[in-house]
């Protein structure tokens, strides 16, 4: 992550920061008209953590909450991009609400 006075960023794999509008991209695509329920619902778990603290609550346990959550991959496809449906409901029951 990279933390700067009131922004922290992911970094990419290759240690560039993150671009917010290809995320938002990525996501308007991924969710398409569901985008406002699953960010809602992502606002709400994320809500459980406090401001000053949300990175380092979550830190390594960010992934094992995911896991959680994530969709379900159908058998044959594997990896980042295998689409799968999404349910807001696990998504709250995953973070304790």
């Amino acid at each position: 992550l990279v933390k700067k006075p009131g922004v922290v960023r992911g970094l990419r794999h290759n240690g560039l920061e993150v671009v917010p509008k290809n995320v938002t991209r990525y996501l308007e695509k991924a969710f398409s008209d569901n985008l406002l329920a699953v960010r809602h619902a992502m606002q709400l778990v994320a809500g459980k953590f406090s401001a000053g603290h949300l990175s380092e609550s979550l830190g390594g346990n960010a992934y094992n909450l995911y896991k959680r959550f994530r969709p379900e991959v159908p058998d044959g496809h594997a990896g980042w991009g295998a689409s799968g449906e999404f349910d807001c409901e696990t998504l709250l029951s995953a973070g304790g609400l």
